[in-house]
């Protein structure tokens, strides 16, 4: 047990040892050298945290040194044991990604795209960006930094402390009540879909898009109700996947009731900027998904000084980037409203720049000033 000095017990020592993990106790071991062993085994995550060092006070693994350099040791072995069957993987994944929009990209450059087919190649490259391409750049990133963290010391100067891990065990965590608001709002973006499957999607469209001429005329619901219609899977597909990617994260930092009404009000502020500035129909759930995406931007500028370095790059360089990305291809694509999406980012950037974290929240980030 640690002293009023500080001073750590050696491997050997004989210790009631717990390692917590999401605040439940997973293991028990009799000393640090025991947990030095698990350490080098799958058992252990690098987010799991140690009760019995410090009284009353559980901290990281990775602030033990044996400890940290167990855990990169076994990084380091996987990587090299397994680095050259995934990029085999990968170059076999990448040529069967050629070969399906391959045909794709010669139509659009031809000017011989049929309606849908665009976004049917944006949805088929962001699926590839977010499902093969981030996870490989993680995967180099993690092989050079232990090639350069040969030390122990080294080791724990470089691991992330307990607020820098927000973004992984908060901003992408699921607690119970962001797990089922999540589930239910995918539901109610797919319940549409499915029902303009069954009774004819034109019909919906006729009656729920918005419709300039309609909304001036006094239907009104004509601004909220485009957001829950699609023009086909691949325009759903889009939206969804961004829905789920950046909905959870503002559902962690504000709350799941407040992440909804974000959602709702940025959806219905983009309807408003479509109808002032856009004289053809539209549909879809892009105002909104790009103003949860302002306010992820908004956050991380607001509270720069309190996030991790990691967690501000992310909110600040990773969704920065995504919103470039979508208002360029309204910029360059004729059917996508772009004043929808412009209006719906200004909304999220105003309430993100307002709206007070939850409480959650408020615990892991650093003190003001």
């Amino acid at each position: 047990m640690a002293d009023e000095q500080g001073a750590r017990p050696s491997p050997e020592s004989p210790l009631p040892l717990r390692v917590i993990r999401s605040g439940k106790i997973v293991y028990h071991v009799g000393s640090l050298a025991e947990l030095v062993t698990l350490a080098a085994t799958d058992k252990l995550s690098p987010i799991d945290e140690i009760d019995g060092l410090q009284p009353g006070n559980p901290i990281d693994l990775q602030a033990v040194p044996e400890i940290a350099r167990a855990l990169a040791e076994r990084e380091d072995y996987w990587l090299r044991r397994h680095g050259r069957a995934y990029t085999i993987a990968a170059m076999f994944y990448g040529l069967l990604v050629l070969i399906v929009i391959g045909p794709i990209v010669r139509k659009w450059w031809a000017g011989e795209m049929e309606n849908g087919g665009f976004e049917g190649l944006l949805f088929v490259i962001v699926f590839v960006v977010m499902t093969f391409v981030v996870p490989l750049v993680q995967t180099v990133r993690r092989r050079q930094r232990l090639q350069q963290l040969r030390r122990s010391d080294a080791l724990v100067e470089a691991a992330p402390g307990r607020d820098d891990r927000l973004l992984a065990t908060h901003l992408g965590g699921e607690n119970h009540r962001v797990k089922w608001t999540m589930i239910g709002s995918m539901l109610a973006l797919l319940g549409p879909w499915l029902v303009g499957v069954a009774i004819g999607n034109e019909r919906l469209v006729e009656h729920f898009a918005k419709v300039n001429e309609r909304i001036f005329a006094g239907e009104i619901w004509r601004l909220v109700t485009p957001i829950f219609l699609h023009a086909n899977l691949m325009h759903l597909g889009m939206n969804v996947l961004m829905f789920q990617f950046l909905g959870l994260q503002v559902a962690n930092l504000f709350g799941p009731g407040r992440m909804v009404l974000l959602f709702l009000g940025c959806g219905v502020a983009g309807s408003v900027a479509s109808l002032v500035a856009e004289p053809r129909p539209s549909i879809g759930a892009s105002g909104g998904v790009l103003g949860l995406a302002g306010v992820l931007l908004a956050t991380g500028i607001r509270a720069w000084g309190r996030l991790p370095p990691v967690v501000r790059r992310h909110l600040t360089t990773g969704i920065g980037l995504t919103v470039v990305i979508n208002v360029a291809l309204g910029l360059f694509i004729p059917n996508i409203d772009n004043a929808c999406h412009i209006g719906g980012l200004a909304a999220g950037l105003v309430m993100g720049s307002l709206l007070p974290f939850s409480p959650t929240t408020e615990s892991f980030l650093r003190p003001a000033g």
